[in-house]
């Protein structure tokens, strides 16, 4: 198993609605329990940024994966963890996955400067939903 250090936008789609915060708090135990490294070094531990509005995080982790895999398999894979963790059936698994986007931002295997720079770049086009309105200048 590979792991990649990168960032991923992990977000509710439109349309959907919101997780309450104890689904919110179990999905990212869930994600955290597969990516966590162990590591005391602030680079390598999982974290996250929340969207204002709450309904979107871009996360910072080692992502665990195989070079069979693509990319949505690499992040399904970590969704279906968290749906199995809400107590979501087999069945109900497709539903809510279907319900968030995804941005791997570099992709995966990229340097994590880069994913880093596009992570930042994102947040930046759209300050409105992530910067508090009296920190924009």
């Amino acid at each position: 198993m590979n792991r990649w250090n990168g960032y991923v936008y992990i977000g509710i789609k439109d349309g959907y609605p919101s997780l309450n915060p104890i689904q919110g708090s179990t999905v990212r135990i869930a994600i955290r329990s597969i990516v966590e490294t162990g590591s005391d070094q602030p680079d390598q531990q999982f974290q996250g940024r929340n969207r204002l509005d709450g309904r979107a995080t871009i996360y910072e982790a080692y992502w665990p994966y195989t070079e069979a895999q693509t990319e949505e398999e690499i992040i399904h894979s970590l969704f279906a963890a968290a749906g199995t963790a809400l107590g979501l059936t087999p069945a109900e698994l497709p539903g809510f996955m279907s319900a968030f986007e995804f941005i791997i931002f570099g992709g995966i295997g990229s340097p994590k400067s880069v994913s880093a720079a596009l992570a930042r770049q994102y947040i930046s086009d759209h300050a409105a939903e992530w910067e508090p309105q009296e920190d924009l200048p």
